[in-house]
């Protein structure tokens, strides 16, 4: 019989006796909580890990995420930090092809991430690996392999070239549900011991959670002229309960051609008595008042907010929405990449979250909160 291969990986050793602290809880409103912990971790590793990608990013020995299909901005930021988890897992540093995650929006937190995309075609990237451009990539992954991604990842390791990774959907899941990648996930600070079973369920989602609001967190920093618009914003939510909602309509509701339906009228009706309850509450604990941030897809939508909640409601005026994955009649434009990117991180900058369930734009939002941030679905 053949024993299980086991996964390893090139191991940072971190020296780390601090104990994690335990989940933080918000009485004023259910929610699905996450755990938390381990920040102190991740940042040294992390750390640890920047001297990979200085010694890698000229190299085969790489990582190269592309977007595949109409993927939007969530996609690609999500789709780099599953390179970045291959990249910890292998010791590889990572690059990307993007045309709208680009420096006048994000400051990176690790060098050299992106490849040129001014001066090379994203037809010559799907073809030819870098550093060269000439040589085929060594193994491309595209999501549409076999969901258990145990000996695909064991394999990945001993590979000689770059590899790529073209995907639609998120893959942190697959590396993670096994158990075989938990002594980087301990040392990640995502567990609290390597000898943890495999985890599943909402124990599961909790721990992808907490892995791509780190990543995204570290990767994806404000450039100045975000930070500047985001300042503005800011001071309009002020200083007292701010509340984020993000309502995604998607068919025949949206501003743009969307095949995909997510809410209906009807339950966006029944959030918003919900929610006029809690602001009530809120208003009645905080002295500071209460904003909402509001992302949506409808200018619609938006305007029944502002019915239902005259003078609380902030949105990024002056940006025109869009979808920027390329999606049927939708052209991207940078003022509709710059919207959603300071949507994502205004809602991160909320107190409270209310969400729509399958949305990426949503979760990336979340990711952009504080780790505990308290959130609930529409």
């Amino acid at each position: 019989m053949t024993p299980d291969v086991v996964l390893t990986y090139e191991h940072i050793e971190v020296n780390d006796t601090e104990p994690l602290p335990l989940l933080t809880q918000f009485p004023q409103v259910k929610h699905i909580s996450r755990g938390g912990g381990g920040n102190h971790r991740w940042q040294k590793f992390f750390n640890k890990y920047k001297l990979t990608q200085e010694r890698n990013y000229k190299t085969a020995h790489t990582v190269v995420y592309i977007k595949r299909g109409t993927t939007g901005l969530s996609g690609e930021l999500i789709g780099i930090c599953d390179a970045l988890f291959i990249g910890f897992y292998t010791g590889r540093a990572i690059r990307f092809y993007s045309t709208v995650i680009t420096r006048d929006l994000f400051d990176f937190g690790l060098l050299h991430m992106p490849l040129n995309s001014t001066l090379i075609s994203k037809k010559k990237v799907l073809q030819h690996a870098p550093p060269s451009f000439k040589s085929p990539y060594a193994v491309t992954i595209t999501g549409q392999e076999p969901k258990d991604y145990a000996s695909r990842i064991s394999t990945l390791k001993s590979v000689g070239g770059t590899i790529q990774l073209n995907t639609l959907h998120v893959l942190a899941d697959r590396f993670i549900r096994n158990g075989r990648a938990n002594c980087l996930l301990a040392d990640l600070g995502l567990l609290f011991s390597r000898f943890e079973r495999g985890v599943r369920g909402h124990e599961l989602y909790g721990t992808v959670d907490r892995y791509y609001g780190r990543c995204v967190k570290s990767l994806f920093r404000p450039s100045a002229q975000v930070q500047a618009w985001l300042e503005k914003f800011e001071a309009a939510l002020g200083d007292g309960v701010r509340i984020g909602v993000h309502i995604r309509m998607g068919q025949g509701k949206s501003d743009w051609t969307d095949s995909r339906p997510f809410l209906e009228q009807k339950h966006v009706d029944a959030f918003i008595k919900r929610l006029k309850k809690f602001v009530a509450q809120q208003r009645r604990s905080h002295k500071g008042g209460v904003k909402i941030f509001l992302s949506t897809d409808s200018s619609e939508e938006e305007a029944l907010m502002r019915r239902s909640f005259p003078g609380m409601v902030v949105t990024t005026e002056g940006f025109r929405r869009s979808h920027v994955g390329g999606v049927r009649a939708a052209k991207v434009t940078q003022e509709a990449v710059m919207k959603a990117v300071l949507d994502q991180m205004l809602l991160g900058k909320c107190d409270y979250l209310f969400l729509t369930r399958m949305s990426g734009f949503s979760k990336m939002g979340l990711y952009f909160a504080e780790e505990n941030t308290s959130f609930k679905y529409i």
